[in-house]
């Protein structure tokens, strides 16, 4: 969706051309390239850098904004975990790649990073809010999921009926409570 709703405006502009690379998916803009493009052109941020949202929720974004056991250093993010076991599952839970070493979590992004610069969040929705943030559009990279239970076919026990029906695939509710078809 990135790529079409791109292409749509650099067409609008005429600069196809350009970011044809991008276009044709040879490419992937690297963190400050996403940034720039999505405030000069008006595009949501781009997928890569586009965390799952929607899995958290507005308290744990307050809490991620105001918690202060964490230091930036440019793109790199340590976050002390002595006091912070609700950080760690808040970064599980954005599905953000994270390395854990001596009490601490350290998260390599551009985009992370700004987010914790900012200070106040506006919005009603947590995509609101986290644009408001970035200064860019936000959109939830995962809109509906599907869910499903597997269960495991060799250890399913054999499901009998009372009284045993007559035939292997019995239909309708001919033959009365036995569906024998005799």
């Amino acid at each position: 969706w990135w790529q079409l709703e791109f292409e749509k405006i650099l067409k609008e502009k005429g600069e196809v051309e350009t970011y044809k690379d991008l276009l044709d998916g040879k490419r992937i803009p690297e963190e400050k390239e996403a940034i720039e493009l999505s405030k000069k052109y008006g595009v949501p941020l781009h997928p890569k850098y586009t965390f799952f949202w929607n899995y958290i929720t507005l308290d744990d974004l307050d809490y991620l904004l105001s918690y202060e056991g964490f230091s930036v250093n440019e793109n790199i993010i340590d976050f002390d975990l002595k006091d912070g076991a609700r950080i760690k599952k808040i970064i599980e839970d954005l599905c953000l790649a994270h390395k854990v070493s001596n009490d601490k979590v350290i998260i390599e992004s551009y985009v992370f990073s700004l987010i914790l610069s900012g200070k106040q969040a506006y919005g009603e929705t947590i995509l609101e809010r986290v644009s408001s943030l970035l200064g860019v559009k936000v959109k939830d990279i995962i809109p509906t999921t599907v869910g499903c239970r597997m269960g495991r076919p060799e250890k399913a026990k054999e499901r009998k009926m009372s009284p045993p029906v007559h035939v292997l695939y019995p239909i309708g509710m001919n033959g009365g409570s036995t569906r024998s078809i005799v």
